[in-house]
């Protein structure tokens, strides 16, 4: 039996998996708007579920475009061991963060978290910075190419013990509606993980919007 799960295990983390993104931003008040992100992540293609992550706040986007957000999240972690349900974690957050524009392609984003973190055999409360620096390259009115690489340091253990790289590309299928599709690797301290990454985003608002002939008035 324990040369069944080590071979298991082996062939989890080689593989290539899949990653889930499902994101919306919903705007609430003038420069004021509620985004949503919920994120599924699997060992291979479609199958075997690694991770389930749910988060929502509230985000302010100041006159030059740069956002500053708070908000909580909730993740779920299912270990390799598929078997050994008694080993999972969860976590709860708090988060901050800033959204930086520079240019018309680059953009930079710093956060930083408060992570509560419980598992089987322990509660404990983590710090984690993140910082992620973005490209986007519209090569047509509804297409665009996207890369970014965000790094993790942690504050408990005093080091980087992750690094995301992501190259994919995007596409607006209408107002308020973009699906993206690409390839992540994800490096967690000694450990690498490749992903084939699916995304659909979307954009509403609950603002009144001025009657035609108003607008004209003005």
């Amino acid at each position: 039996m324990t040369v069944h799960i080590l071979s298991a295990q082996g062939s989890l983390r080689d593989a290539t998996g899949t990653w889930y993104t499902l994101g919306g931003n919903a705007e609430v008040k003038e420069q004021w708007s509620v985004p949503v992100l919920g994120i599924l992540r699997e060992y291979n293609l479609m199958e075997q579920a690694e991770f389930a992550f749910v988060q929502a706040g509230v985000r302010y986007t100041t006159v030059k475009k740069t956002t500053l957000g708070l908000g909580m999240a909730y993740l779920d972690t299912q270990p390799f061991e598929q078997n050994e349900f008694d080993s999972r974690t969860k976590q709860y957050w708090a988060y901050g963060e800033v959204s930086l524009p520079q240019g018309e392609h680059w953009s930079h984003r710093v956060r930083l978290e408060h992570r509560w973190i419980a598992t089987p055999n322990e509660n404990f409360i983590n710090l984690r910075a993140r910082y992620r620096l973005q490209y986007v390259w519209s090569i047509s009115p509804s297409l665009y190419i996207k890369t970014h690489n965000e790094t993790f340091f942690n504050f408990d253990e005093a080091n980087i013990d992750q690094n995301r790289w992501f190259l994919g590309m995007g596409h607006r299928l209408a107002p308020g509606i973009t699906v993206e599709a690409g390839y992540l690797k994800n490096h967690i301290k000694r450990s690498n993980f490749d992903r084939i990454c699916v995304g659909l985003y979307f954009k509403t608002s609950f603002l009144k919007k001025e009657p035609l002939h108003a607008q004209h008035q003005k």
